[in-house]
């Protein structure tokens, strides 16, 4: 079976960043390592971090001592604070596109701008933006919800940075309608998630089954996926090799296959090796 392997597949910077810090400190640290919430949204990487001894936690209270490593998704203000009160040591590994965005919305809010938060409510980084707003902040998940927001006075807008373009043009235009007197939007989704994307479709509409490897709860993974079946309908999101089924190639002669930012290459490899036996 003939394999492509779509470019800008696997961990982004930010992940690479995160992941590599808390293999670097569980080796070499002298301290217990926690982080809140899963370091990354693949389960692969996560088992691994934790059977090296890495501690995942819920909240700041369950940690008495030790260093608390902020995952690329960031942590709220409040969360970080409570941290340094309690001195715990604290290494921000947080990406530069979600301080981006969280950058902007906090000045928006500190300049009296009603804040509107364009992401999947219950994602971290959209907790995270959240938080610097003081919690005063809109969240938005889709034009259906945007519909109802009603606003006055100065509004901006920002975006968790692995939404979907498409859908956050949109949910813009809708406020576009808005009788606002003054709007600003910007533009904070990660650039690497448009490659991937573009990148991704590129593949799909070559082959014959199209392959989107990463975590379930990955939603830049989610992305791709969305992207891909949107030009072909024979795509797949996996997380392992365990997950394919071989029925799928029956009639096939080329398989695409692209990966999540969170998707350790090893876990690429073995896909793509095990397709390319079939």
């Amino acid at each position: 079976m003939k394999c492509i392997l779509a470019k800008h597949s696997g961990f982004c910077h930010g992940v690479k960043y995160t992941v590599s810090s808390i293999e670097s400190l569980l080796r070499h640290g002298k301290e217990d390592v926690y982080c809140i919430g899963l370091p990354v949204h693949n389960r692969q990487v996560t088992e691994q971090l934790i059977n090296n001894g890495l501690q995942v936690v819920n909240e700041v209270n369950e940690i008495e001592k030790g260093t608390l490593v902020i995952r690329a998704h960031g942590l709220p203000p409040q969360l970080i604070d409570r941290a340094k009160k309690q001195k715990l040591k604290i290494v921000n590994t947080t990406c530069g596109f979600v301080v981006n965005a969280q950058n902007i919305a906090q000045l928006l809010y500190k300049d009296g701008y009603t804040v509107i938060i364009v992401g999947e409510r219950e994602h971290p980084e959209v907790k995270t933006i959240y938080g610097v707003t003081d919690e005063h902040g809109i969240i938005c998940s889709s034009v259906e919800e945007s519909v109802g927001i009603s606003c006055s006075g100065k509004v901006g807008i920002v975006s968790q940075t692995t939404f979907s373009e498409n859908q956050y043009q949109q949910i813009v235009t809708s406020f576009l309608h808005k009788d606002i007197p003054e709007l600003r939007i910007f533009d904070t989704i990660c650039d690497s998630i448009e490659k991937r994307s573009i990148a991704a479709q590129e593949v799909a509409l070559q082959v014959d089954i199209m392959l989107i490897v990463g975590g379930k709860m990955s939603s830049n993974t989610k992305r791709l996926f969305e992207a891909c079946k949107a030009v072909n309908v024979q795509s797949h999101h996996i997380e392992t090799k365990d997950e394919v089924v071989e029925t799928w190639f029956k009639q096939a002669h080329t398989v695409g296959i692209t990966a999540g930012a969170s998707t350790p290459q090893g876990v690429i490899d073995d896909i793509r090796a095990f397709v390319e036996k079939l």
